[in-house]
């Protein structure tokens, strides 16, 4: 099983991150794709202008996670 770790992107990266995803619709205001040392960004699975708009996603239930639909195409990106 995978350990799924949620880190705001403007936390400094750290090689222990592991592979770092960006899952959000926009770019975040503020921050270069070179100092955001990401390893991918996936939009299509961001969370809905609701749900972002009632609170960082962080917050939620860890479970809450698994009840996420994440289309196969990037399901097995986020597996890497």
């Amino acid at each position: 099983m995978h350990k799924l770790k949620i880190k705001r992107v403007y936390e400094d990266a750290s090689t222990a991150d592991g592979y770092r995803i960006l899952v959000d619709c926009i770019w975040p205001r503020g921050v270069s794709k070179e100092d955001a040392k990401l390893d991918d960004w996936i939009k299509e699975i961001a969370p809905s202008d609701d749900l972002s708009n009632n609170g960082p996603i962080a917050v939620l239930p860890q479970k809450m996670f698994g009840r996420l639909r994440i289309p196969k195409l990037h399901y097995a990106r986020l597996l890497h």
